[in-house]
């Protein structure tokens, strides 16, 4: 009853394999880490629409969905593929609302240490990661073929599956700790970001003040419950729309442009961590597979996919240029911090509200999706201790969570000057596995006995270029985060 992936031969045999022995599930680790994040499953999954958890799950770089293991559901595997979730027009709102995110507030500066040709890279990052978004849906077919229902155990059609399938348990392991530590890098990055916006409406207070206090806020928000949250589903989107109408109002009214020579066509040097960050900027790939699964047009979904590629590639370039030829040189890493002012970041008289106008919406956003970011992380520190979810360990519980909100906002305040380059950093170093290289690898691993040399050549390619960008955005940005400066 596999649902057929586009690989089978004309007769609808199915495509031979020779690889991993379909072996249940190695028990011991599933129940030691997988299983107890059930519950953050579940309280993302009761949050309200599809497209609010959809969107709740998404800039997380890596889906919840593929942390946790799928509830039990009374409807058979059969049933569950019949046509009667998500159409195109959902499936495609949803994929594009988990692309765009906060990091969309660095693009400027991406073409600031890029020059013009970061709006090539767009392009060609667009291209790459909505091909790779689309090997992941074969993937997770093979997958599903390779491991039949009966020797899941319960485990969800999703990423931990697909790591299973293409290197047994270690491949489990590898993908479930990838994506456990891009969500704390992305936790931490999000909390200097925040403190970023929120400095911009105090500024009488520091910023390592402000990202304190998210910090905290963050810790007791953790005993929210999360439908909470999904009233503040749209302010993320106002916020985004608000900040591009809000640059090109400030653009327009600076009393002097850069000088020509600010202006460069490619700048080498800094387009390793450009792409870092365009990476960042273009990750859902950890959401794909629990977008795939439950839609009711999976042979449109290559169509979907380049589609809301290519609309978030065109905000984008407008985005990045915009900022790019209004501020020059003085770009900084938060577009945030140019708005109401000059080059020489002196206010404009009568614009000085609109920094923060712009920053009242993702500081909102952001701390109201804190929680989604940090449950993964203490649910798998508590599966780790050993930590039950019984009444008598409620003070260890806490304690957990006090440890991981300190440690998370203590790195934030140190790298408080740095919020580009943090973001640059989880694009390069983490975002790149589950955008491009495992995509690619699990890809080959499941399907080589089938794949033609230049295919072959392709994905190799494909996963030369990520390891290339993932070496070089990670070393430039150490760097800058520890042997340079923040701008």
């Amino acid at each position: 009853s596999s649902t057929t992936c586009g690989h089978e031969d004309q007769a609808g045999r199915p495509c031979p394999l020779r690889g991993p022995p379909a072996m249940p599930p190695d028990e011991e680790a599933l129940d030691a880490l997988t299983v107890p994040l059930l519950a953050a499953r579940q309280k993302v999954a009761d949050v309200g629409t599809p497209s609010t958890a959809a969107s709740l799950h998404c800039r997380l770089g890596a889906s919840v969905d593929s942390l946790l293991p799928a509830a039990a559901s009374p409807v058979t595997p059969q049933q569950q593929r019949k046509p009667v979730g998500p159409g195109v027009l959902a499936t495609g709102a949803n994929l594009t609302g988990a692309i765009f995110g906060a990091g969309i507030l660095s693009m400027p500066y991406a073409f600031r240490i890029a020059g013009w040709a970061a709006a090539v890279a767009v392009v060609v990052v667009g291209c790459l990661t909505a091909s790779t978004a689309v090997l992941i849906t074969h993937c997770l077919e093979r997958a599903l073929r390779v491991i039949p229902a009966r020797e899941r155990h319960g485990e969800p059609e999703d990423w931990p599956l697909i790591g299973y399938a293409a290197l047994g348990p270690a491949g489990r392991r590898l993908v479930n700790g990838v994506f456990l530590t891009e969500l704390y890098f992305i936790l931490m990055a999000f909390l200097v970001v925040n403190g970023s916006n929120a400095q911009l409406l105090m500024p009488s207070i520091s910023r390592s003040v402000h990202i304190s206090v998210s910090g905290v806020l963050s810790f007791a928000m953790l005993f929210f419950p999360f439908w909470v949250f999904s009233y503040f589903f749209a302010v993320g989107h106002i916020a985004m729309a608000t900040t591009i109408a809000l640059m090109a109002i400030s653009g327009m009214q600076l009393p002097e442009f850069p000088d020509p020579s600010e202006y460069l066509w490619v700048r080498w040097e800094g387009l390793g961590q450009a792409v870092g960050i365009l990476i960042f900027c273009n990750v859902a790939h950890g959401t794909v597979p629990s977008m795939y699964m439950p839609c009711s047009c999976k042979r449109r979904f290559p169509g979907i996919t380049q589609a809301a590629f290519g609309v978030v590639a065109i905000v984008y370039i407008l985005t990045g240029a915009s900022g790019y030829f209004f501020f020059g040189g003085a770009v900084q890493q938060n577009i945030v911090s140019n708005l109401g002012k000059d080059l020489a970041q002196a206010p404009l008289p009568g614009l000085e509200s609109l920094s923060r106008i712009a920053s009242v919406g993702f500081v909102v956003k952001l701390q109201t999706s804190f929680p989604m970011y940090a449950t993964p992380l203490v649910n798998a520190a508590e599966a780790v201790l050993g930590l039950a979810q019984g009444s008598l360990m409620v003070m260890p519980r806490i304690g957990v969570r006090a440890v991981l909100m300190l440690g998370t906002t203590g790195l934030a305040v140190l790298l408080q000057d740095n919020m580009a380059d943090c973001i640059a950093l989880t694009g390069s170093l983490l975002s790149m596995c589950t955008a491009i290289i495992f995509p690619s690898a699990f890809y080959f691993l499941l399907y080589r006995k089938e794949l033609s040399r230049v295919n072959v050549l392709l994905l190799a390619g494909t996963c030369a270029v990520g390891v290339y960008f993932q070496i070089t955005g990670t070393r430039d940005s150490l760097f800058q985060l520890f042997g340079g400066s923040g701008s």
